[in-house]
């Protein structure tokens, strides 16, 4: 688990501490973090007034033990609703239980291990809703920069993340934007922030008349090649969808643009590449994305929920030596969304509940 965030008197870039260099590859993404370590400490200041004999080390646990659990609250709860829709998350009993007292059932025999297939292309699907540019919300300051323009910002924190006179707020301001945000629409394209202008070595290299920096598109089909994926039709029958024969049976779940696209750039069905095909499925039912990367995230958060021993909603005393939360603490996070996260994190003024 990594930890990332900022001190409100941050005074330069090297008080972005990570478990990941990622956690600054842009600043939406530093947020996210960022909020989580706010609501780490603050837990940890709320068990020190109820407790003052505990220890640094016992404050931390507990607090991270809340903070995981609140991770897959939301995840299960409001995340993967939106994106399978409510047919499929029935159908991979990814539903939370419905009452405060109860629970999940953990199996010893499910491996909650990643799936090299979710992560490298299913759960890249994102990358198809990133705008060019975030909004930032003009509270709790003023930023440098706004709207944050993506190509200009990769691993850099003094616009958009720290913000004026580093003060290390400018986070929030990002947050608080992308929250009352709509995002790209899910299809097979990608803006051009990164698909042309992806980690721009210098500020001139990102500019649209001097240069280009990299291409995530591409990244991302080659590192399926390059991880040993097979092809988008080896997926389409393993999922239980219809397989493709040749350019003249297209499935339905495609449009005639993106399929006759497809054909413009692979001689055979079978060389379809699963990044380009997945992208270019229609949303299933209720959902956000098509029915091959639905079908891999729905079995990947299936085991995870499963197969994780500690997952919060199983029993705190199993018989299979769960270690799910107690009653107390399910209770607390029975009602809590990221909504309260943001709230109790950032000041309570500034939300759009």
């Amino acid at each position: 688990n990594s930890q990332v965030g900022f001190v409100d008197q941050a005074k330069c870039g090297e008080d972005l501490v990570a478990g990941d260099t990622r956690a600054d590859e842009q600043p939406g993404l530093t947020s996210i973090p960022s909020l989580f370590l706010l609501e780490h400490n603050r837990l940890a200041k709320e068990f020190k007034t109820q407790d003052a004999s505990l220890t640094d080390e016992e404050l931390f646990q507990k607090a991270r033990h809340i903070v995981i659990a609140e991770i897959q609250k939301v995840t299960y709860s409001e995340f993967l609703p939106v994106v399978l829709g409510q047919t499929l998350m029935a159908k991979y009993h990814l539903n939370l239980p419905s009452t405060q007292t109860g629970t999940s059932k953990y199996n010893a025999g499910v491996d909650p291990a990643i799936f090299n297939e979710f992560a490298t292309f299913a759960f890249r699907f994102g990358h198809s809703l990133v705008p060019n540019a975030f909004k930032a919300s003009t509270k709790p300051q003023d930023l440098v920069n706004n709207p944050c323009v993506l190509k200009d910002n990769f691993h850099k924190s003094e616009d958009c993340v720290l913000g004026p006179f580093l003060s290390g707020k400018a986070w929030k301001n990002l947050i608080l934007g992308i929250s009352q945000s709509q995002s790209e629409k899910m299809d097979s394209k990608m803006v051009t922030s990164i698909t042309n202008f992806l980690f721009c070595e210098e500020q001139t290299s990102c500019d649209y008349r001097k240069g280009f920096g990299q291409d995530l598109a591409a990244r991302n089909i080659q590192r399926g090649r390059d991880h040993g994926l097979p092809g988008y039709v080896r997926f389409r029958a393993f999922c239980g969808l219809s397989v493709p024969s040749s350019w003249s049976d297209k499935p339905e779940d495609i449009s005639q643009t993106n399929w006759d696209n497809m054909k413009s750039v692979y001689t055979k069905v079978a060389d379809i590449d699963v990044f380009t095909g997945s992208l270019s499925e229609k949303s299933v039912s209720g959902g956000v994305v098509g029915a091959t990367i639905a079908c891999v995230l729905g079995k990947q958060f299936k085991n995870l929920m499963q197969g994780d021993r500690f997952f919060f909603t199983h029993p705190s005393h199993g018989s299979s030596n769960e270690k799910g939360l107690p009653a107390d603490l399910r209770n607390y996070l029975s009602n809590r969304k990221l909504s309260n996260i943001l709230c109790d994190n950032i000041r309570d003024e500034y939300v759009i509940r």
